[in-house]
């Protein structure tokens, strides 16, 4: 096997645990492996402002793949090294699809997350994931009208995000949406949220992008995550890594191996096998 270059590693359930920190563990082994040289890239569907700064302040990390893969920022550079996103009149057209269903939603325009104050009063309601709710709060700005804001903005939206409380109809949505709005993806991060980006803004090929632009194979390649989102990255490294706590049975077998979970750092566990080998984990307490 090529020695790895680059990996990709999701945030939620997957880098941070469940008290949204990053381990003691996975910190020393994330910084170990950007010494030796290897690209540390942080791979999210949150935006740049909702990235804890100690993802942001680890050892060798400079790129971010962001509401993913709308967006690959270069922290050093601050820049964009490349956007992928959904034309704003294709994504007003799914704002209308949505208003038929029980579900609340949002969206990301020009880096900020949006969604309406009713909408934002509904979380309790709508997202069961108790953990989640604060989060979904604090970096939501609100408007009256979603759709008014949108339409009368020159900018394309990186990401629309929906949930609801009916696991059946999150499942009918991840299926149906591309049917009818076929320029667009659908994935998901945690149960009972749909997640709608542009074809071209996933993990998977974010990460393929990014490593081409660094010259770095393909099978030099790594990426760890727990979630529909991460699917596709982890299908698309040289090396795909699944956490146990991963919901998702199909992300699970699209993985070459499945690491312990997030409370247990999984990162690291996984890094030590496919960097160095030799080492334990129990060095690294």
């Amino acid at each position: 096997m090529k020695p790895i270059k680059m990996i990709a590693i999701d945030l939620d359930g997957t880098l941070l645990n469940s008290e949204k920190k990053v381990s003691t563990k996975d910190q020393k082994m994330i910084e170990r492996a950007a010494k030796s040289g290897v690209y540390i890239v942080p791979a999210t569907g949150r935006l740049y402002n909702s990235v804890p700064e100690e993802v942001k302040s680890l050892h060798g990390v400079r790129y971010l793949i962001l509401a993913n893969g709308a967006v690959v920022y270069d922290m050093k550079e601050d820049r964009d090294v490349f956007r992928a996103e959904i034309p704003r009149e294709h994504a007003l057209e799914i704002f209308k699809f949505l208003d038929t269903y029980p579900c609340i939603y949002g969206c990301y325009m020009d880096d900020l997350s949006w969604m309406t104050l009713e909408s934002k009063e509904l979380i309790d309601r709508y997202v069961p994931e108790v953990e989640f709710r604060q989060l979904i709060r604090a970096f939501n700005e609100t408007t009256d009208n979603l759709y008014d804001m949108i339409a009368s903005r020159d900018s394309d939206v990186q990401k629309i995000q929906l949930f609801s409380d009916d696991a059946t109809l999150i499942d009918y949505l991840l299926v149906q949406i591309p049917k009818i709005f076929p320029d667009v993806v659908t994935t998901s991060s945690i149960r009972h949220n749909v997640e709608i980006n542009a074809v071209s803004a996933q993990k998977g090929i974010a990460l393929l992008r990014l490593a081409d632009l660094l010259g770095i194979d393909q099978k030099m390649t790594m990426a760890i995550g727990d979630g529909i989102n991460d699917f596709d990255m982890i299908n698309s490294a040289g090396v795909g890594v699944a956490m146990a706590n991963a919901y998702s049975e199909e992300v699970k077998k699209a993985a070459d191996y499945i690491t312990s979970d997030c409370d247990e750092s999984g990162v690291a566990e996984a890094i030590i096998k496919f960097c160095f080998p030799k080492d334990r984990i129990d060095n690294y307490a």
